[in-house]
């Protein structure tokens, strides 16, 4: 026989991904570490509880589609549970008459698995409930996320996400210190000891993987505050996605005045204006004044600030640049369109197949005219010994050697990078790339497998 803790058992909650989950900022803001399983788990449970209850009720899930759900087998899915039951989360809370606490408890009071039925039992921890059920009716700050934002992610991306995404209204959270930083997302003392550890393993493989998640609707950024030269602080920024991620068009901006000179704000609003737009400061230390003002004028004119920024970090500024060039004559010649002109010569670097035509036209540049080859054709009978005179003051113009001053700069990308995409690097590659002097060619294939030129390589 069943007891009368059982009787509810017939009621098997059913799981769906797109079900609302609503938590308690003051909850969020716990230190705890899960598993992902542990987590997905958690979460698939929080989705199905009645926020308009006021105490906990019994949880009946197939056991067969919470573990379809988790990818875990049943073995494994009552480990999971038996260690939620026993893992611990800490955080701030208040009574109803305002009084402050600090609450440690557990996710789940209990885990029940009926065999016969294929059916598991839980119970969250009593104690969560007033952070869980009928928030909408405490004067007590909350957030909604859907279930698939919240298992779509790894358990640190996660928690990232929603420690920004409750400041979603004013699109900033208050400065975290590094520690409190780590102790949120529950990382072990010892693990990520390197900052520079945490920042590659951990923070921006999570805000990665939340712009290009569809299945949740904000975008994170962030800036590392120093002391000296450590990290001691880290901003989250939240700002909505665009309807449209795979259109660099028609994106529609909160939080930011549409009626804005940007060409003439003074550096220090230049610089909060692309704020707005998710570009941080330590993004923005990237570019000189002038290439700020270029970036800032795009998004004006309402420019995917997620799509321009990924071209802007892959492809380069120049890149970016130049393709604005053909996407403007474009729009000079009668285009429509300006964003969806400007995305698609972008995608298909309209400005490198250009260049590239006007490479194989026939065409030289003689006394800084260009002419066509019927144009040289006639050009050279009427000027056979005055273009005889000139082919040969060209040549000895032609760079012989590459300066020391030159191979500097160049060892030091390839030092630092592994290329010569270093600005002043590439510049002089660029300088010498198409060389036809032997010992510069031997130098350019060396830059090209990444080692560096050897000292007295042109003596």
């Amino acid at each position: 026989m069943l007891d009368n803790n059982d009787k509810s058992l017939m009621n098997v909650h059913p799981l769906n991904p797109t079900n609302q989950i609503t938590k308690a900022n003051s909850l969020i803001e716990g230190n705890y570490s899960m598993s992902l399983p542990e987590s997905k788990i958690m979460e698939a449970v929080l989705s199905m509880l009645d926020e308009n209850e006021n105490k906990m009720n019994y949880i009946e899930i197939d056991t067969k589609e919470l573990c379809s759900f988790v990818k875990v087998n049943l073995r494994e899915l009552k480990e999971f549970t038996l260690e939620m039951v026993k893992k611990d989360i800490v955080f701030t809370g208040r009574e109803p008459d305002g009084t402050e606490k600090l609450v440690q408890t557990t996710w789940l009071d209990s885990a029940v698995y009926y065999p016969s039925k294929g059916i598991v039992r839980l119970r969250v921890s009593e104690e969560l409930a007033p952070y869980l059920l009928g928030l909408k009716h405490r004067r007590m700050p909350y957030t909604q996320f859907s279930v698939n934002e919240l298992v779509s992610v790894t358990y640190y991306t996660k928690r990232i996400y929603e420690l920004a995404v409750q400041y979603k209204k004013i699109g900033k959270r208050p400065e975290m210190s590094i520690e409190d930083f780590r102790q949120k997302l529950g990382i072990d003392e010892g693990k990520y000891a390197l900052f520079a550890h945490l920042k590659s393993r951990v923070i921006d493989p999570s805000i990665k993987a939340i712009a290009e998640n569809d299945q949740m609707p904000y975008l994170v950024t962030y800036e590392l505050v120093k002391s000296g030269r450590a990290y001691k602080g880290i901003i989250l920024y939240t700002k909505k996605k665009s309807v449209c991620m795979d259109s660099i068009e028609s994106h529609s901006t909160e939080n930011v005045s549409s009626e804005v000179d940007v060409k003439n704000l003074p550096l220090d609003k230049l610089r909060e204006y692309l704020h707005g737009f998710g570009y941080e400061d330590n993004w923005q230390q990237s570019y000189d004044e002038d290439q700020l003002r270029f970036i800032a004028d795009l998004l004006y004119k309402k420019i995917n600030p997620i799509v321009l920024k990924n071209f802007l970090n892959n492809k380069g500024f120049e890149y970016v640049k130049k393709n604005n060039d053909i996407a403007l004559q474009r729009m000079a010649n009668g285009g429509k369109n300006y964003g969806a002109i400007l995305f698609s010569a972008l995608k298909g670097n309209y400005a490198g197949e250009a260049e590239e035509q006007k490479a194989r036209q026939p065409k030289l540049n003689i006394n800084g005219k260009t002419r066509t080859a019927e144009e040289v054709k006639a050009w050279i009978k009427k000027n056979e010994e005055a273009f005889a005179q000139e082919e040969k003051e060209k040549f000895n113009d032609v760079p012989q050697i590459i300066t020391d001053i030159e191979i500097t700069f160049l060892n030091k990308s390839i030092s630092r990078k592994g290329d010569c995409s270093e600005p002043a690097a590439h510049r002089i590659y660029l300088r010498h790339k198409d060389s036809t002097v032997p010992k510069i060619r031997e130098a350019i294939k060396l830059l090209d497998e990444g080692k560096e030129i050897p000292p007295n390589f042109f003596k």
